[in-house]
């Protein structure tokens, strides 16, 4: 991490330390004052819990009460425990028991508000009968001109046997009161004692009363003290205590740990501030050394690329830009190991330093890997001419020797005066490429730029047919001269554009190949080809380069294709370019072990177009010949070509090759010279040009092309 950085991150560690601190803090205030909010709630629940109690106590020893002031007790007590529900610290994982507890005390709550209605209700009987009975009592003793003591004995003793048992839950006074009122019932009136009677059935029904509801005013009573609500409430507030003391004394630790933190990031800050100004040294030294490592090639001393694109940034008018590459520094290097090629661009640089560093117009660049640079500023006059000149001298007497042995120096030279120079020399030193020259000026005339606009157009012409399903196979026929009949096709890419137009492949398979699109390209093929030879009895064949072989993507598909369809598979004929160099015969001889396992043949195309020779043949161990253009073409007239092509079919012959194929049959001479020769296959516009379709017929003659 770079230092100044380093800083940075401090700086940004103790302002976030310190805005977590304050922030910390403030949500610590807010914590405390809820918790004291909470706490307050929690007390002032057990005062009105209190209160309800001592209003209850009263109610059960004096039927006279006023119940309103109980409810209004209730409901203070419901309010401040759903007040609590919202309290934020309460919702906090460390207060979930504070929450069961406060949750089942509103239970209890529930359950005593139940209860206390009740209560009063009996309250409310019992104290109505209780007001009635002294009333009757004397009523009787008002009332009656004839009085019975006897009666009016029992009528006292359950007076005040009710006066007491209303303010107690004593048994026995009950037990008193039932045998007075069975007393009484015991009693009877004639008919003269018809208000008696009457009176009698008032007074045993008010008595009756306390019997029937007493006891259940006792047990509601019980019931109600039984609700350890107030219990409840108390360990609550104890478990919030403590639950919140443990919440404080995390804070604190937290805060105490931001605090260090805090510390030490300043100290960090300090640190870095007391030994900037030594590391600001040392980066300066760094950014230097860097700077001439951007600037000067390590290997040589000489300029690099990047000094030559920061030079031209500054308009110059007038230059002229002579590259030299090295063309054969690749097998140099490959062939005398790594030391001759550092030594031969060390040489390379010295000799240039030696003929041109002393012209002041003059700058030396090492450019690429094996590209030198001379850069001529301000041309005047013949100077332009004089330079190309002396570079021409150089090139061509560069000599080099490693270890006692003479290595010869091959080299090209571009020249571009038009900007960006650099671009412009590369254009023209790929010119060479195609030439035999050694020595390319870039002109505008010459359509360097438009080749490369081309191959750019082409590139994207690819990608879009890729993408879109215009890459297209075409069939051409080939002929079984034994049987006359079309029995084979051999398959061949093309491409549509995006109006439709049919592109041959001479267009744009050199590109596919340098954009690396080829093997896309053969796997497109592989797969649409199979697919249209799936359900014919056709033979087909594909081409195949040695680039595809080495491709594991166009070998999974191929294997795969195969595999799922092998019937088919056995019909397909892979064709190799014989002119194509094999580097590696083992990975194609594997290759082609590999797909004859699927019953899958081989054809060796373009034979004698390139090296033919008939170790190749053998070591590739293939099934088919494909005679090259060249041998067949001229062969009516040539009779060199016609002896060439019987010892060519008796040397296959010998070597037990399955058939032979001639290409490039374009006439009925040609067609009818092969079949005398032997030839067991022919293919050519004259028996059919490609074409989109497959035609399964006996072959009738073409118009030669």
């Amino acid at each position: 991490m770079k230092f100044a950085h380093k800083i940075y991150l401090a700086i940004a560690l103790a302002l976030a330390v310190g805005g977590l601190f304050f922030r910390a803090d403030h949500m610590t205030g807010h914590l405390l004052a809820d918790h004291a909010s909470t706490l307050n709630t929690l007390g002032e629940m057990q005062r009105l819990e209190g209160a309800l109690d001592r209003q209850l106590m009263q109610a059960a020893f004096q039927l006279y009460h006023e119940y309103d002031s109980m409810h209004r007790l209730l409901a203070g007590i419901r309010a401040h425990a759903e007040g609590l529900q919202g309290s934020p610290s309460l919702q906090q994982k460390a207060f979930a028991g504070v929450r069961q507890l406060l949750d089942r005390y509103q239970a209890q709550i529930d359950e005593k508000e139940q209860r206390i209605l009740e209560f009063a209700t009996l309250n409310s009987v019992i104290k109505n009968s209780t007001t009635h009975i002294p009333a009757l009592s004397h009523r009787y003793l008002s009332g009656f001109d004839t009085i019975d003591q006897a009666y009016l004995a029992e009528v006292a003793r359950v007076t005040s046997v009710v006066f007491i048992a209303a303010r107690s839950f004593d048994d026995d006074f009950l037990r008193e009161l039932s045998a007075s009122i069975e007393r009484l019932r015991g009693f009877s009136f004639d008919e003269s004692q018809a208000r008696a009677r009457e009176f009698n059935a008032m007074f045993l029904a008010h008595a009756g009363v306390f019997v029937r509801y007493l006891p259940r005013y006792k047990a509601v009573s019980e019931q109600i003290r039984a609700i350890a609500s107030g219990a409840t409430l108390d360990l609550a507030k104890t478990r919030f205590l403590a639950a919140s003391e443990r919440t404080a004394a995390r804070i604190q630790r937290i805060g105490w740990g931001l605090a260090a933190a805090f510390v030490f990031s300043i100290g960090l800050i300090i640190f870095f501030l007391v030994f900037m100004e030594r590391q600001h040294k040392e980066l300066a030294a760094l950014h230097r050394s860097f700077q001439r490592a951007a600037t000067q090639d390590r290997l040589t001393g000489l300029y690099t690329r990047f000094a030559f694109e920061r030079a031209q940034q500054v308009e110059i008018p007038q230059q002229a830009l002579f590259l030299i590459n090295l063309d054969n520094f690749i097998r140099i290097n490959d062939f005398y190991g790594h030391a001759a090629g550092d030594g031969l661009l060390r040489h390379c640089a010295a000799a240039l330093r030696t003929r041109f560093g002393r012209e002041s117009d003059l700058e030396l660049f090492r450019l690429g890997g094996d590209e030198f640079g001379i850069l001529c500023r301000g041309l005047r006059g013949d100077r332009y001419a004089v330079v190309k000149d002396q570079v021409v001298g150089f090139a061509a007497g560069l000599r080099f020797s490693f270890r006692d042995h003479a290595i010869p120096v091959e080299t090209s030279i571009a020249i571009s005066t038009e900007p960006p120079l650099l671009e412009k020399a590369g254009l023209a030193l790929r010119q060479i490429e195609h030439t035999r020259t050694r020595l390319v000026e870039y002109r505008r005339e010459a359509g360097m730029e438009a080749q490369v606009e081309q191959n750019l157009r082409m590139l994207n012409l690819l990608h879009g047919a890729i993408r879109d399903d215009r890459v297209l196979p075409y069939f051409q026929p080939i002929l079984n001269n034994h049987t006359g009949r079309i029995e084979k096709y051999e398959c061949l890419v093309r491409v549509h554009d995006e109006d439709g137009n049919l592109l041959p492949p001479g267009w744009f398979l050199a590109v596919a190949k340098q954009a690396r699109l080829y093997g896309e390209l053969t796997c497109i093929m592989l797969r649409k080809c199979f697919e249209r030879f799936r359900h014919t009895h056709l033979e087909f064949h594909i081409n195949i380069s040695v680039e595809d072989i080495q491709d594991p993507k166009v070998t999974a598909v191929l294997h795969q294709l195969l595999q799922a369809e092998p019937q088919t598979g056995e019909r397909l004929t892979l064709e190799i370019l014989e002119s194509e160099e094999v580097a590696n015969y083992e990975a194609v001889h594997g290759f082609i072990c590999g797909v004859k396992r699927y019953g899958c043949k081989l054809a060796l195309d373009d034979f004698g177009a390139g090296y033919s020779n008939l170790a190749q043949v053998l070591r590739l161990d293939v099934d088919n010949i494909k005679l090259d253009a060249s041998l067949v073409r001229d062969i009516v007239q040539n009779p060199d070509l016609e002896f060439l092509m019987r010892s060519l079919l008796e040397m296959f012959r010998a070597v037990n090759i399955q058939a032979v194929t001639a290409e490039f049959v374009h006439s009925a001479e040609v067609l009818e010279k092969v079949k005398t020769l032997g030839v067991d296959y022919a293919q050519g516009y004259y028996i059919g040009k490609p074409k989109p379709d497959l035609v399964d017929r006996p072959f009738q003659g073409q118009e030669a092309v």
